[in-house]
């Protein structure tokens, strides 16, 4: 039997719902975007697309993202 890919709508909510747990994490450190990008290395190009929602982050980014935000990345 061949699998399912995940559909654009499962992507999406994934995505809406790491964005939305990264800016509340933010926001419990007091950390604003510029923080963010300057603490992970990650550009804040990069993080201004993924967190509004126009651009989907890499595990890679993420990884980053949740080093500097002190929680794992199962926990965004």
């Amino acid at each position: 039997m061949e699998q399912k890919k995940p559909t654009r709508n499962y992507t999406e909510r994934i995505n809406i719902a790491n964005i939305k747990k990264i800016t509340v994490r933010m926001a419990e450190l007091g950390i604003t975007m510029s923080d963010l990008s300057q603490k992970s290395g990650v550009a804040i190009s990069t993080l201004s697309k993924g967190l509004s929602g126009k651009s989907k982050m890499s595990l890679t980014t993420i990884h980053k993202i949740a080093k500097t935000l002190q929680c794992s990345v199962c926990d965004l």
